[in-house]
């Protein structure tokens, strides 16, 4: 028999999820890692795939180690080359070339992590994903950003009560400047440097410190001119 050309007799099976692994409204956890344990289980009941998502090595952790994998004459050597060839490349076929040139010249065909870093260049390497959007914010800048908050409130010598009271107190800080900000868009409206129907759009969209850095690129850009060349 035939395949039935009736479209409407087709639909998708909704896998079904146990009740003890269904997100509930006020749902709470005792860590992070509870959430993520909790979240993965629920996604792979569901069957729901990552469309779109790419993942990405931090950078920053990789440059950490090349003074573990290298010797130290090597390391204070050729340190300096490697960070410029990986930052610097405009291009894939740069990278590879001016890596693999290095890679020969510093004598370290044989390091064997060199190797591995190499074949999985494309999850880290600039040059090989500057063209993923990530709002311009790396995995080394989250990274930063954290180290950055626990800095001024936490010390090496901070006992586990005294490191709970100076993160809850960061915690405040930070809720109260969040605060500051969004009364600072409620009340004041930000300036237009010229009267443009997109800007005055952007106004209601955007946060006041987003409008201005959007405002100041978007004025930069009429600085470019067209210029029809003729061959």
């Amino acid at each position: 028999m035939g395949e039935s050309g009736d479209e409407s007799s087709k639909c998708d099976i909704i896998p079904q999820v146990p009740n003890d692994l269904k997100p509930m409204k006020g749902q709470e956890f005792s860590s992070l890692d509870e959430v993520l344990e909790f979240y993965n289980a629920y996604a792979k009941h569901r069957k729901l795939k990552n469309q779109g998502v790419v993942v990405r090595y931090c950078s920053w952790h990789i440059l950490n180690k090349f003074s573990e994998k290298l010797d130290v004459v090597k390391y204070s050597v050729y340190y300096k080359e490697f960070y410029y060839c990986i930052w610097n490349s405009k291009s894939k076929e740069e990278f590879d070339l001016v890596w693999l040139e290095l890679v020969q010249r510093s004598g370290l065909q044989d390091n064997k992590w060199l190797q591995s870093m190499f074949e999985i260049r494309l999850k880290w390497v600039p040059a090989y994903t500057r063209h993923v959007f990530s709002a311009e914010m790396t995995s080394s800048q989250r990274a930063e950003s954290s180290h950055s908050f626990f800095k001024k409130y936490v010390g090496e010598d901070n006992s586990m009560v005294d490191f709970m009271v100076q993160f809850d107190r960061g915690l405040q800080k930070q809720r109260h400047e969040a605060l500051i900000a969004d009364n600072k868009d409620v009340i004041e409206k930000p300036k237009l440097k010229m009267l443009n129907d997109i800007l005055v759009q952007m106004v209601d969209i955007y946060t006041n410190e987003i409008f201005y850095k959007f405002q100041n690129e978007l004025l930069e850009s009429f600085n470019y001119k067209f210029q029809i060349i003729e061959h």
